[in-house]
């Protein structure tokens, strides 16, 4: 069920997933060298976890289909991913941490905007944890962003327009190589 009405068409879901994956990828890279703050132990994958071999791209694409996302819903998880690194200075987006913490952002997109309500043991399946796994994550990650799962209309919005110069920009620099 829709909670926001798509304003710009020019964004197709394609774009909004490589944005997304672009993102994470930079994001990822800036981290690289960063500690991990031990607060945030819940979001570490193990070494030997079986997503380590999967690149963002593939796991954005295994969740996406899983769940038949839409571009409102990517978005969305996009701006909650944003909320969630801004109240918490602290957290740095690693290659152990990226997979977990972009599944909550999907993960609880979906439990607050779609009616017909994932379990979470399928949550946990697609996602690759345990059940008590991903209960401890969510509750950590939901205490992080202190229960706010509320967008704006014009938030939505501008993000979207923000996406948008984003993808043409992206273009241009792809152009250029």
């Amino acid at each position: 069920m829709s909670v926001i009405k798509d304003t710009d068409i020019s964004l197709s879901f394609d774009d909004i997933l490589s944005l997304f994956s672009l993102i994470i990828e930079q994001i990822t890279k800036y981290n690289i060298d960063q500690p991990e703050s031990s607060i945030y132990s819940s979001f570490s994958l193990k070494e030997d976890h079986p997503l380590f071999e999967l690149s963002m791209e593939d796991y954005l694409n295994r969740i996406t289909t899983s769940f038949s996302l839409d571009k409102e819903t990517l978005i969305l998880s996009m701006m909650l991913l944003d909320r969630f690194m801004l109240m918490n200075p602290l957290y740095h987006f690693t290659e152990k941490t990226m997979h977990k913490t972009i599944f909550l952002c999907i993960m609880e997109t979906i439990k607050f905007t779609d009616d017909n309500g994932y379990t979470n043991l399928s949550f946990a399946e697609v996602g690759q944890f345990t059940p008590e796994e991903l209960l401890e994550m969510e509750v950590c990650f939901m205490d992080k962003i202190e229960y706010n799962m509320f967008i704006k209309e014009e938030d939505y919005i501008q993000y979207q327009e923000r996406l948008s110069k984003m993808l043409i920009s992206w273009r241009l620099m792809i152009k250029q190589i």
